[in-house]
């Protein structure tokens, strides 16, 4: 009898779309089962019909920013991971620590290898 292992879902949220392409494909190729959106709004859309294993999320995006899309994920399902992954650096805007707040499970920067990024995801699907 063969065992099939469900694949994890992931969902990948970034407003750019060359980014987020090539992390969708790569990730794919890496055996996640990836949905993309390009801003919170169909992020949140996406969320409300689906429950995702791990969220893959940027901070600075046009309209509802990463922070405000965490914040309504929390609510929605406070105990599903999320990944931020942004390129925001500035600790004047203490973007990190607010995420951190919100319950996010890590905090990764940009540019980031794709191994560091999957051994995040690894690690959060290890938690759960």
């Amino acid at each position: 009898m063969t065992t099939v292992v469900a694949r994890k879902s992931l969902l990948l949220v970034d407003d750019h779309d060359s980014l987020r392409d090539m992390l969708g494909r790569a990730l794919t190729n890496r055996g996640y089962d990836v949905s993309s959106a390009s801003c919170g709004t169909d992020a949140l859309s996406m969320s409300s019909e689906r429950i995702f294993d791990v969220v893959v999320l940027d901070i600075k995006m046009p309209g509802m920013n990463g922070l405000e899309v965490l914040r309504k994920i929390r609510e929605m399902y406070p105990d599903v991971p999320v990944i931020i992954l942004s390129a925001v650096a500035d600790p004047e805007m203490k973007t990190e620590s607010q995420a951190m707040q919100l319950r996010a499970s890590v905090y990764l920067h940009k540019p980031c290898k794709l191994q560091d990024l999957d051994a995040a995801i690894q690690r959060v699907l290890r938690h759960q």
